[in-house]
């Protein structure tokens, strides 16, 4: 990993675990956020107040969703046999 870092000139932190977990958990964008990690610009704006508030006002207007209760029963299968 640090041979990688370095040839990709991204400075590692002092918990390399972090790191390593960062790269291995997100593969396809791991490598792209260490690189940029300390680059504000980098990433999406942190949104505002103003722009959550119509967000609130289509879910108070968005019909709700039916409940049902009650009880279920499921069973687990695996090669034909059920497990639970």
């Amino acid at each position: 990993m640090t041979a990688s870092a370095k040839e990709k000139g991204i400075t590692l932190s002092e918990n390399m675990i972090d790191d390593v977990l960062i790269v291995a958990l997100f593969q396809q964008v791991g490598w792209k956020y260490l690189e940029n990690r300390n680059n504000p610009s980098a990433f999406e704006p942190v949104p505002s107040a103003d722009e959550a508030k119509p967000a609130q006002a289509s879910a108070a207007s968005a019909p709700k969703a039916q409940t049902q209760s009650g009880s279920a029963i499921y069973t687990v299968e695996l090669e034909g046999k059920a497990l639970w």
